[in-house]
C-alpha cells in the first residue's frame, strides 16, 4: 500500500478535509514551524471572499494573483483519514503503515459488507498453506474486529493464536506477516485477552483442559517471538507484560502434573531472556524505533550483524569508529553458518560503505579548508549544489519525492550516456555538514528532467523521521557515491534475512568439505537421465556398421547414469560444450526433458546483467516456447516482450485465475492504494502550488480559524464608521 504522505513537505493548510455540510468549525491548526496560523500580508490584499464565488474548473490564478486548484468532488474519506493506527509510518513517525495496528475509528470498509471470522473460518483456514494462511488474514476485515474484542472465548481465542502462528510461518509474504503483527500490537487481543486466559490457567480445574494447555503455551511463546521481533521498540511494553504472567502459569501447571517438553521449556526461557535483553535496551535509551531484530546470540565480535543498518551511521561517516571485520576463509571451516553470514555481510557491506565514507571525508576537510567544493572534484563521489526536495508524487513503486539541484557546474555532463544518477543509485542528503542525513536511491532517471535538476528520489525507511522535519525551502548537499547500491542492497539484506538452518551448501561453504555428493534431485530420481535431445543425428554418410560402432563409443544416450563419467556420450559430444551460455542451456534443456525427477518446481534465471539473461532466455525459448516469465522491466527483447511480467498481469484471464485469497488481497491492496493515491495526489498539488503564489482561501479554510474565516468573508469593517473596506 502507500502510506500517507509526509505532514512537513505537506504543509498544515494542505491537509485532507471532508465537505460535510454544514463544516463544524476547525480548532486552529499548528503549522510545522510552530504558532498558529495568523493571515496578514498578501492574504489581506484580495478582494471581498464571497461565497458564492464562481468555482474553476481549470487550475489557475484566481483574482489578485491568488492560486486556484481544480474544485475537488466530495469522495468518501479514505482509510488513511477515518483513523490513525499508531505503527510506523512510511515517511515518518505516526502516520499508517502496513504493519499499523487497529484503528480507533471506523473499519476500513466502512459501507461494505465483510464476513466476520469464526471457529469454523479459522479451522478450514488451518488446513491450508502458511502462505495462503497469512494473506488471507492480512486482507480479510473481519480480523482487525476480532482482535478489537475485549472478552473471547477460550477456543476461539486458541484458534486465532494458532492461525496467526501459521501465517507467522511463512518465508514468502514478509509484508503480510508484518501487517499481520501490526494488528495484533496495538489490539485489544494482546493487551487484555492474552494477559487473561494466561492468567486463568492457574484456576483451570478441568484435567483434560490443562493437559492442552502447553501446545497453547507454545503458540503464544511464537507468536510473542515474532511480535518482538518485528516491532521490539512498540511492542515491549505489552510483551513485557505478557511475558512477566506466563512462567507463574507453566509452573502451576507443572506442578499439577501437566508435563512440557524439553524444547519448549528452552524455548520460553530463550524468549524469557531476549525480553529482557529488549527491556535493558529500552531503559538505556538504546531501543527507540523498530527495526527487526533477530532472536539468538550474536557471533562473537562487535554486535548482530542482522540488526545493524545496511547504510552508514553517522560514526562511520565522521570515522568514530573502525568498522569491525572479519578476514575472508578460503581453506579453514568457519565456526558456524552464523560466521559465515556475519562474515561477507561486513565485507560486502564495507565494500559499498567504504566509497563514501572516504568522499565525505574528503569533503567535509575541503569545506574546513575553506576550499571551492563546486571546481574540486572528488574519487569517489559525485556532489550536487543546493538540493531541494520539493514535492511527493505516486508511483508503481511507491511514494517518490521530486527532487531540484543546481546544474550549473554540471553543464558539460552528457545526461544521456553518463553514468551519474542511476537508477537505484545511492545518495546522501544533508543540510548541516553532515550531522544529520538523509539516504535514499534514484527512483526514476529521465535525461531531459537531469538535464533541468528535476530527479525523483525515494528515500529509506530510516529517513522518513528526519524528512518529516524537512521542508521546501531548505537547501541540501546531496552526494552520491560510486559504488552502485542495486547491486549490494538486496544481498546484504537477504544474508541479514536468511535464517542459519535455511543456508544451503553448508557442509561445503561453511564446513569446507572437499567430497562433493550428488545433488538430491539425481538420488531421488535414480540418476538417469535422458540424454536424447541434446545430441544429433549422425551424419547421413556414415553405414550400418560405421553407425553400430559410433554407438558402441558413445554408449546409448537414451540412459546415461549422469554419476558415471564413463557412460557420458563420445568426444564429440562433449566438445560442442563450449562456452557458459551454451553449457547452461544445455543443462536447462536437459532438466526440462527430464522433470520426472525434479517436479514441476520452476527453474531460476540469474544473470550478472539485463542483457545477458534476454540472452539466455532467447536461447530457452528456442527449445520451449512457453511457460517462461521475464521479472523485471528493463529487458530489451521483442521476442520476450510477450513474457514479461507486466504483459503477463495486463491479460484479462490473469487475475481470473488467480486463487480466491490472492483476488481478495489485490482487490483490498488495490483500493487502500487508489485511495492515498488520490489524496497524495491532491495535497501534493497544493503544495507545488503553494511555492509558486499565494494558495486561493478556500484551500486554507481547514486551519483557519472560526472567527478569522467570518473576518474574511464578511469583509473588513471600520470601527467609527461600520462600512467595509
Amino acid at each position: 500500500m502507500v502510506d500517507r504522505p509526509n505532514s512537513a513537505l505537506l504543509p498544515a493548510f494542505a491537509e485532507q478535509r471532508q465537505e460535510q455540510p454544514p463544516p463544524p468549525p476547525p480548532p486552529p491548526r499548528e503549522f510545522p514551524g510552530g504558532g498558529p496560523f495568523r493571515p496578514r500580508g498578501p492574504f489581506l490584499r484580495g478582494p471581498r471572499l464571497r461565497h458564492d464565488e464562481p468555482k474553476e474548473e481549470m487550475r489557475g490564478t484566481g483574482p489578485s494573483g491568488r492560486i486556484l486548484l481544480p474544485e475537488l468532488h466530495p469522495r468518501r474519506p479514505s482509510s488513511l483519514q477515518r483513523g490513525g493506527g499508531g505503527g510506523r509510518g512510511a515517511l515518518g513517525a505516526g502516520h499508517p503503515s502496513p504493519g499499523r495496528g487497529a484503528r480507533q475509528g471506523a473499519p476500513w470498509n466502512q459501507g461494505r459488507p465483510y464476513q466476520r471470522i469464526g471457529g469454523a473460518f479459522l479451522e478450514q483456514l488451518l488446513q491450508k498453506e502458511p502462505s495462503e494462511v497469512a494473506i488471507t488474514l492480512a486482507c480479510s476485515p473481519g480480523l482487525e474486529e476480532a482482535l478489537s474484542q475485549t472478552a473471547l472465548r477460550p477456543p476461539f481465542l486458541q484458534l486465532l493464536c494458532r492461525a496467526l502462528c501459521r501465517a507467522c510461518s511463512s518465508h514468502t509474504d514478509r509484508h503480510s506477516i508484518q501487517r499481520l503483527l501490526g494488528l495484533v500490537r496495538d489490539s485489544a487481543f494482546l493487551r487484555v485477552c492474552l494477559p487473561q486466559y494466561v492468567a486463568g490457567m492457574l484456576t483451570e480445574a478441568v484435567p483434560a483442559v490443562r493437559h492442552r494447555y502447553p501446545q497453547h503455551v507454545a503458540n503464544i511463546v511464537a507468536l510473542v517471538q515474532e511480535l518482538a521481533s518485528v516491532f521490539p521498540a512498540s511492542s515491549i511494553q505489552s510483551v513485557a507484560m505478557l511475558m512477566s504472567i506466563l512462567p507463574a502459569s507453566v509452573n502451576a501447571l507443572r506442578a499439577s502434573g501437566v508435563n512440557f517438553a524439553e524444547e519448549a521449556e528452552r524455548e520460553l526461557e530463550r524468549v524469557q531472556a531476549y525480553v529482557q535483553h529488549l527491556q535493558d535496551r529500552r531503559r538505556e535509551g538504546t531501543l527507540r524505533m523498530d527495526s527487526q531484530i533477530w532472536m539468538g546470540g550474536a557471533p562473537e565480535g562487535e554486535g548482530d550483524y542482522r540488526a545493524m543498518s545496511i547504510f552508514p551511521t553517522y560514526q562511520e561517516l565522521h570515522r568514530e569508529e573502525t568498522p569491525f571485520l572479519r578476514p575472508n576463509s578460503l581453506a579453514q571451516p568457519y565456526e558456524s553458518p552464523g560466521v559465515y553470514l556475519e562474515t561477507h555481510f561486513r565485507l560486502l557491506r564495507e565494500d559499498f560503505v567504504r566509497p563514501m565514507r572516504e568522499g565525505i571525508v574528503q569533503l567535509l576537510q575541503c569545506t574546513e579548508q575553506q576550499r571551492g567544493m563546486r571546481q574540486r572534484r572528488f574519487d569517489d563521489i559525485r556532489v550536487y549544489f543546493n538540493a531541494r526536495i520539493l514535492a511527493p508524487a505516486c508511483s508503481a513503486a511507491g511514494i517518490e519525492y521530486k527532487v531540484r539541484f543546481d546544474t550549473k557546474p554540471l553543464r558539460s555532463v552528457r545526461w544521456e550516456n553518463s553514468k551519474r544518477l542511476l537508477y537505484g543509485s545511492l545518495v546522501c542528503l544533508s543540510k548541516d555538514g553532515f550531522e544529520t542525513f538523509l539516504f535514499a536511491t534514484v527512483a526514476q532517471r529521465e535525461s531531459r528532467d537531469l538535464r533541468k535538476g528535476i530527479v525523483h528520489l525515494s528515500f529509506v525507511e530510516r529517513s522518513r523521521p528526519l524528512l518529516a522535519e524537512a521542508r521546501p525551502s531548505d537547501s541540501f548537499l546531496m552526494v552520491e557515491t560510486a559504488a552502485y547500491f542495486e547491486a549490494y542492497h538486496h544481498v546484504l539484506r537477504g544474508l541479514q534475512e536468511l535464517r542459519e538452518e535455511g543456508l544451503p551448501f553448508q557442509r561445503y561453504i561453511v564446513h569446507c568439505e572437499a567430497e562433493v555428493a550428488a545433488p538430491g534431485y539425481l538420488r531421488a530420481s535414480g540418476s538417469t537421465y535422458d540424454l536424447r535431445c541434446l545430441v544429433g543425428k549422425l551424419p547421413a554418410t556414415t553405414g550400418p556398421d560405421e553407425e553400430e560402432e559410433e554407438d558402441h563409443k558413445q554408449g546409448d544416450v537414451s540412459a546415461v547414469n549422469i554419476l558415471n563419467p564413463q557412460q557420458w556420450p563420445g568426444k564429440a559430444f562433449l566438445s560442442s560444450l563450449a562456452g557458459k551460455t551454451y553449457v547452461g542451456l544445455k543443462i536447462v534443456q536437459a532438466l526440462l526433458a527430464n522433470n520426472a525427477g525434479w517436479g514441476k518446481s520452476p527453474i531460476l534465471v540469474v544473470c550478472y546483467t539485463n542483457h545477458a539473461l534476454d540472452q539466455f532466455l532467447e536461447g530457452i525459448l528456442a527449445f520451449k516456447e512457453k511457460g517462461i516469465v521475464r521479472v523485471g522491466g528493463r529487458s530489451n527483447s521483442e521476442s520476450l516482450k510477450q513474457f514479461t511480467l507486466r504483459e503477463l498481469r495486463s491479460r484479462d484471464q490473469f487475475r481470473k485465475r488467480l486463487p480466491h485469497h490472492l483476488r481478495m488481497a489485490h482487490s483490498s491492496v488495490s483500493s487502500e492504494m487508489q485511495e492515498a493515491q488520490a489524496q497524495l495526489t491532491e495535497e501534493a498539488a497544493v503544495l507545488e502550488c503553494g511555492l509558486r503564489g499565494i494558495l486561493h482561501e478556500r484551500h486554507l479554510r481547514s486551519c483557519i480559524a472560526d472567527h478569522h474565516w467570518k473576518s474574511l468573508a464578511a469583509g473588513w469593517v471600520r470601527k467609527t464608521s461600520g462600512r467595509p473596506l
